[in-house]
């Protein structure tokens, strides 16, 4: 049987997929083990758009902070750091995410990544004064989530960067196969 999609009368917009809200769809957190200790992946907490499925349809993502925030605390999160720039939070529904966190005692990074190849000189500053916060709470065993708008190979490079940086020993190419593997398990269990 041929893909709905490949039909020269499907219109994309004409399907409209389930929506994903935090009571569908609950937000997963994966982790990942260093050395050091134990992170985690996630998406953002909160996250609302409008998304295009190739072939598939349109889907909407309808995520509620609080109650993301609020399972972030049952899974013993203490610090939550966000890579994604001040512009995507506020455009993603984020705008109280400080605020929820606050209320449930969990710290919060924000290491707005650049685009790849931006990285300059003031970012990897940026970037390593943050990560010695994330360390100190990693080594007391404090479980640390690191986020982006959505699962995906973004989000395996980020957190691979990181990684070297909580742990020094560990290889790029390492790192990057355990955050792939984290995030390949948080896409199959939350498709986005």
């Amino acid at each position: 049987m041929g893909c709905l999609s490949n039909s020269p009368s499907f219109n994309p917009f004409e399907i409209q997929l389930p929506d994903h809200t935090s009571q569908t769809h609950p937000l997963v957190v994966v982790p990942v083990y260093l050395r050091v200790g134990t992170v985690y992946a996630t998406i953002a907490p909160g996250f609302r758009s409008t998304m295009f499925r190739r072939g598939k349809g349109v889907l909407e993502v309808r995520r509620d902070l609080a109650t993301d925030v609020a399972r972030l605390d049952a899974f013993g999160i203490r610090r939550l750091v966000s890579t994604m720039a001040a512009e995507d939070i506020l455009e993603y529904g984020l705008g109280g995410l400080l605020i929820e966190l606050e209320g449930y005692g969990i710290a919060w990074s924000h290491v707005p990544f650049p685009r790849r190849g931006e990285e300059d000189a003031s970012f990897q500053r940026y970037l390593e004064q943050e990560m010695k916060a994330v360390r100190a709470d990693v080594l007391a065993g404090r479980a640390v989530a690191f986020s982006l708008k959505g699962w995906g190979k973004e989000l395996e490079r980020r957190m691979a960067i990181m990684a070297t940086m909580l742990d020094p020993e560990l290889s790029v190419d390492e790192a990057r196969s355990m955050t792939t593997a984290a995030v390949r398990v948080g896409h199959c269990i939350l498709p986005f």
